[in-house]
């Protein structure tokens, strides 16, 4: 069961990953930390009569933890590395979410990035015999663009 926090009177989920998964770049003017997710994670449906995307994390993939006193849900996204100048020959998915969106802190003695998703955003599911948590991301919220001249996919986290 995903537990929330609230933040600015929101309740929000943090998303933990690890800061050596993450790198920087500037997409028309801003600052931003781009998050690559293979492409079989992702999905698309309907849901309360709007078109989303689908980011599909298996629950092993969850665990849980305590920061700052606070129980939270880490999901660990697994993340296709890549150099900080090539894209692999694998389709990705590149996140895009705003430095300013983002905090850091330390578990387990490790540097990690705390992105925070509204509650509303999540849900579960039965994939294929597994139990999944569903990222739900609006599809007027995707574009696409090119980044160190590979073609991406861009999402924009709203918090």
């Amino acid at each position: 069961m995903i537990r929330s926090d609230d933040i600015n009177d929101e309740s929000v989920v943090p998303i933990i990953i690890p800061v050596c998964l993450i790198s920087s770049d500037v997409i028309n003017d801003e600052s931003v930390v781009p998050i690559i997710i293979p492409v079989c994670l992702i999905s698309s449906d309907v849901i309360n009569d709007e078109s989303v995307v689908l980011i599909i994390i298996p629950v092993c993939m969850i665990s849980s933890d305590v920061i700052n006193g606070e129980s939270v849900v880490l999901i660990k996204i697994p993340v296709c590395l890549i150099s900080s100048d090539v894209i692999n020959d694998e389709s990705v998915l590149l996140i895009i979410i705003p430095v300013c969106l983002i905090s850091s802190d330390v578990i387990n003695d490790e540097s990690v990035v705390v992105i925070i998703i509204p509650v509303c955003l999540i849900s579960s599911d039965v994939i294929n015999g597994e139990s999944v948590v569903l990222i739900i991301i609006p599809v007027c919220l995707i574009s696409s663009d090119l980044i160190k001249d590979e073609s991406v996919v861009l999402i924009i986290i709203p918090v």
